[in-house]
């Protein structure tokens, strides 16, 4: 029997050269079935707008176009790499998860991977998410792994952009539920005390003198200052969400605005029998909106006299150096917890004291500081607040930066 390079011949007629003969078409006509589903595996996967990777014993044995493109390598390194290699381009935030799922697949803990997603860094280092599908496969007759990657960079954000505007959503409807509760009340307590007083007077006679029914002429008078106040802080709350609250700035001595505002509340001070303790000495200038600006003297000052107990003190003094000016107010009141200092700005951040014995004023929507606070950032200055805790009362500082050019 002689082989001739395509079949073999039996110049006795042997069956077995038909077997094969046989043998041979069959193998070849495999091996061309192979290439041929070889070669369409390639035209579609190179087409594809989805990464695709063969993995075969921690080798890369092939990567599509896509893939190349995804991470920001060439095909020629990506195929130089091990499994291994990946671990440096994952982001530090998702490569334990990483190594954990390439280590239980090795293992055998499963067949297929399906939306893992994670992040990696491309060659540029830009940072973008990848979804990762994978499943077993025989590959030159052996097993290795098939995997899909999709760059879901947008989808992402896209996600956490909903993520984020829902939980403003829920901001606002937490603030507008908090603006119910506490409007309701600030405007119930006035209004029921004016409402009280109204009764009394109509009620009264007409030969009452003046010293009967003035105690309740007060009470009304004093119930529609808390009413105009209120809406006042609304307003200016308002604006500043809106981006309308605008200042004017003129050039202005401190101590005189700050004089004023103390001879505005002496009234509360006498009335909580607390010592207001006020040390000034040379006059001091800078450049303020002479309206706006005492406001915040106004809410800090009140307070500080609101939450200190009778027989308190509450001292204000200022501090000039080259760089800043501190308008400073110390109180001996009941002082702040850490907790209570991270709200203490917030809109509608009104710290709750009600009955907790504190013997304090606790009127007050919770505005006045998140409004001083817009106040004295723009006139580009901060409020820091010092407190060693609860009884150890609580000092405010109103800092003015000299060095803020847009207001020279």
């Amino acid at each position: 029997m002689e082989y001739t390079g395509k079949v073999f011949v039996n110049s006795k007629g042997n069956p077995n050269v038909i077997v094969i003969t046989r043998d041979i078409r069959e193998r070849k006509k495999a091996e061309d079935l192979l290439r041929e589903s070889e070669e369409k595996f390639r035209t579609i996967t190179e087409q594809s707008f989805i990464g695709v990777v063969i993995e075969q014993g921690f080798d890369i044995k092939y990567v599509n176009h896509q893939f190349s493109t995804i991470l920001g390598y060439n095909s020629m390194e990506l195929l130089n790499w091990r499994l291994p290699d990946f671990y440096k381009i994952v982001h530090p935030d998702d490569v334990e998860r990483f190594k954990k799922l390439v280590d239980d697949k090795g293992k055998g803990l499963f067949d297929k991977i399906t939306n893992f997603q994670f992040k990696i860094f491309k060659k540029t280092g830009e940072i973008i998410w990848l979804e990762l599908f994978s499943r077993k496969i025989m590959f030159k007759d052996g097993s290795a792994n098939l995997a899909f990657i999709m760059n879901i960079t947008e989808k992402r954000e896209a996600e956490e952009l909903i993520l984020e505007e829902n939980e403003k959503l829920v901001e606002l409807d937490n603030l507008r539920k908090e603006l119910i509760t506490r409007i309701s009340h600030e405007l119930r307590t006035p209004l029921t005390s004016m409402y009280a007083a109204s009764q009394i007077l109509l009620r009264s006679n007409k030969e009452d003198t003046l010293e009967k029914v003035l105690p309740y002429i007060e009470i009304s008078h004093h119930g529609s200052i808390r009413l105009k106040e209120l809406i006042e802080n609304l307003l200016d709350s308002s604006r500043i969400e809106n981006k309308k609250f605008e200042l004017r700035y003129t050039n202005e001595n401190i101590n005189a605005i700050i004089n004023d505002c103390v001879q505005e509340l002496n009234y509360l001070a006498d009335n909580r029998q607390i010592t207001l303790n006020v040390n000034l000495t040379t006059d001091v200038y800078f450049k303020l909106d002479k309206n706006r600006f005492p406001q915040v003297l106004i809410n800090i000052l009140s307070n500080a006299l609101k939450n200190t107990p009778p027989n308190g003190m509450v001292y204000l003094y200022l501090n000039e150096t080259n760089e800043y000016i501190d308008i400073i107010i110390k109180d001996t009141g009941v002082g702040l917890t850490g907790e209570e200092k991270k709200k203490l700005f917030q809109k509608f951040g009104k710290i709750e004291r009600y009955g907790m014995d504190l013997d304090v004023d606790i009127e007050g929507a919770g505005l006045g500081l998140y409004i001083s606070k817009e106040i004295v950032e723009l006139h580009g200055g901060q409020i820091l607040v010092e407190s060693e805790g609860r009884y150890k009362g609580s000092t405010f500082i109103i800092r003015l930066n000299k060095g803020v050019d847009k207001f020279q």
